[in-house]
């Protein structure tokens, strides 16, 4: 939780990425690397992550913040950041999947995380 002068605020969200087309890049070495610099940028943002899971062609985060969390800014920045140093460290296995810039599909899934929220509902985004 983070405490406030007034009140206490803790919010908990899912944020799911998948690779553009669902290619299967992300090898384990690669995936790992992943988990390394969301970490980091976790830090520098003041944000908690609170868990991080990673397959061939998705990341699964939970993310623990407080009310001046703002997502667009938080997830465009965390996924430019991402494919920036994921696509310079790994060049050589990720231009054999990818010719241009980007490594991440546009859209993404972000949901409030509570005991009600369904995991199909993250299933059926990374399967879609």
């Amino acid at each position: 939780m983070v405490p406030y002068t007034t009140y206490v605020c803790e919010v908990n969200y899912q944020l799911v990425l998948v690779t553009k087309d669902k290619k299967p890049c992300l090898n384990i070495e690669m995936q790992k690397r992943l988990e390394k610099m969301v970490k980091e940028i976790f830090l520098k943002l003041n944000t908690e992550l609170t868990k991080f899971t990673s397959g061939e062609y998705y990341i699964d985060m939970t993310i623990k913040a407080g009310t001046t969390f703002t997502a667009s800014k938080f997830i465009n920045s965390l996924k430019t950041v991402t494919s920036r140093l994921l696509r310079k460290e790994f060049s050589e296995q990720l231009n054999i999947f990818y010719s241009d810039s980007g490594l991440w599909e546009k859209g993404y899934l972000f949901m409030t995380k509570s005991a009600e929220n369904d995991i199909h509902l993250m299933e059926a985004y990374i399967q879609k």
